[in-house]
């Protein structure tokens, strides 16, 4: 087993390392206060872009120094902190309000066909094998166990041997149960369920729900969003994208959060008229804070014009 050589350092060996390194701090005393809020290592994923590139550096080989460019200041790293802070509250809010209408529309749909649409495998996508339903079950069984004291299971157990229909079934469902109970659907009803959020293909509308967990996931677990990389399979056809404001996407960079943002935006809107979701993740956008060499459009994909399009002004 090979030891970690690095060791221990206090917040004033912190700050002083990072002043060695060519970061301006005027304030030693705000500067320890925050690396004793946030760690030096979530601290040092915001500073990280302001680190100079090395000379010998290719695109097969990037490979970044210590020191950093100069007039990079420590406010500078807390602003983007905060901005991703904002935008991580606006997505979890964002996902929450999808996950909560995504529900809603698979219990009405599945719901129409049987109350116990869940527990029949006649139901099912004829490539379903019974090993991938028997996990799935697992699952739903292991969400259950964790929701028994919920009211309404112990009411179930009670009066109904702890069956529960599909519109309350879907209550109990991690958001990860749910997205494979929807990828293993036959694929007239992942198309019904598509089509309720304004989405035409079916294969993109999988792909956006399990992005959309993904991105949920990374909120709840305060990962950093603002130039993350995501690695999420997402078809993106222009004959699959149907509404006009959205053909812009089929030319935006596939493992950037702009692609989801404007997925989100656009799914919510579809089935939740009075949210104002879209507008404030645009406020929020527009007030990226001033730093050197970054902006949205290099680190989130957003196009350069991104605020003149359609999809931004409706």
């Amino acid at each position: 087993m090979t030891l970690n050589p690095k060791t221990h350092k206090s917040y004033a060996e912190q700050i002083e390392r990072l002043q060695e390194r060519g970061m301006e701090i005027s304030d030693l005393v705000f500067a320890q206060e925050t690396l004793r809020e946030y760690g030096y290592y979530k601290f040092s994923g915001y500073f990280y872009p302001f680190r100079k590139v090395a000379p010998t550096s290719t695109r097969e080989h990037f490979l970044r120094l210590d020191d950093f460019i100069n007039g990079v200041r420590f406010e500078h790293i807390v602003d983007l902190i905060k901005f991703d802070d904002k935008l991580r509250s606006l997505i979890f809010q964002g996902s929450s309000c999808f996950e909560v209408s995504l529900r809603a529309k698979v219990a009405y749909i599945l719901g129409e066909q049987s109350p116990n649409f869940h527990l029949d495998e006649k139901f099912l996508h004829p490539k379903t094998t019974k090993d991938e339903y028997q996990t799935w079950k697992s699952k739903y069984a292991k969400d259950i166990r964790q929701a028994k004291n919920q009211e309404f299971v112990r009411h179930h157990k009670v009066k109904y041997d702890g069956n529960l229909p599909i519109w309350v079934a879907v209550e109990v469902m991690q958001f990860g149960t749910l997205n494979t109970l929807i990828s293993n659907l036959r694929d007239n009803d992942k198309q019904k369920i598509a089509e309720a959020f304004g989405i035409q293909s079916r294969t993109l509308f999988e792909g956006i729900v399990d992005n959309l967990r993904v991105l949920r996931n990374d909120c709840v677990h305060h990962n950093r969003l603002w130039n993350s990389s995501i690695s999420r399979d997402l078809i993106l056809r222009q004959e699959h994208l149907m509404d006009a404001k959205l053909f812009h996407l089929s030319n935006s960079p596939k493992g950037k959060i702009y692609i989801r943002l404007v997925l989100l935006s656009y799914v919510i809107q579809q089935s939740i008229s009075a949210s104002t979701f879209k507008s404030d993740l645009r406020a929020h956008i527009e007030s990226f804070p001033r730093v050197p060499k970054l902006m949205p459009e290099a680190d989130m994909g957003f196009p350069v014009n991104w605020q003149t399009l359609e999809f931004w002004n409706s």
